[in-house]
């Protein structure tokens, strides 16, 4: 459960605007797959190494796993930096930390709700946790992404498409679970909800129990 299924390492080469080749290391670390297929997204930073990929495609497992979908986990990425190229997608990397936590708390914020992979160093989400308020982790707060890209996937292999109403109800259902859940796993003696504690468990337990009915792994 702690070791990927799977890592492919390859090269990307590239010719940037003044005709020069570039080159780039990549990973593609399919995790885990006892629930569905390999899903996850793409990392683009120099920080980027097999390391790193390895736990986001573990976190990423988990992540899915709370949706409900049948969908397993992996992540992908290269160390390529973004920043000074032509315009081109790219991932956030950590963008919070202890600091910019005490000065949220300090000014009165009550709610973090994560809006991407972990934009909070693990020094910013124990500050959040040790203050009281209420914190959502990414795995389970932005949820609803890979979730709406699990129903699409859904309707492709049905053949039959949904309106924005069908799907918008369907990703609030995914949304509620994922807080029961939480609750379920996560609510603490005084009767509050360590949103981390119950996202790690619930999705922790599918996982395992996914694995555990598939015999010897």
């Amino acid at each position: 459960m702690t070791e990927p299924d799977r890592i492919v390492i390859f090269r990307v080469s590239w010719e940037d605007d003044e005709g020069r080749i570039r080159a780039n290391r990549a990973w593609r670390v399919q995790f885990n797959n006892s629930i569905g297929p390999y899903k996850g997204g793409l990392r683009f930073h120099p920080s980027v190494n097999q390391s790193i990929l390895k736990f986001l495609g573990f976190e990423q497992t988990y992540k899915n796993a709370l949706t409900g979908l049948p969908m397993g986990g992996a992540k992908g990425g290269a160390n390529f930096n973004p920043k000074g190229k032509s315009d081109l997608p790219c991932a956030t990397q950590n963008e919070l930390d202890e600091a910019d936590a005490k000065v949220l708390v300090a000014n009165g914020c009550r709610l973090v709700a994560e809006g991407a992979n972990m934009p909070s160093t693990i020094e910013a989400q124990e500050y959040f946790r040790e203050s009281g308020i209420l914190y959502g982790p990414s795995k389970a707060a932005n949820a609803g992404g890979v979730g709406v890209s699990g129903l699409e996937q859904s309707q492709n292999a049905l053949r039959i498409p949904w309106t924005r109403d069908e799907v918008d109800t369907r990703l609030r259902q995914i949304m509620r679970g994922i807080d029961e859940q939480c609750a379920e796993w996560g609510t603490r003696p005084d009767g509050s909800i360590d949103y981390v504690d119950g996202a790690n468990l619930a999705a922790f337990h599918k996982v395992g129990s996914a694995m555990h009915a598939y015999g010897i792994v």
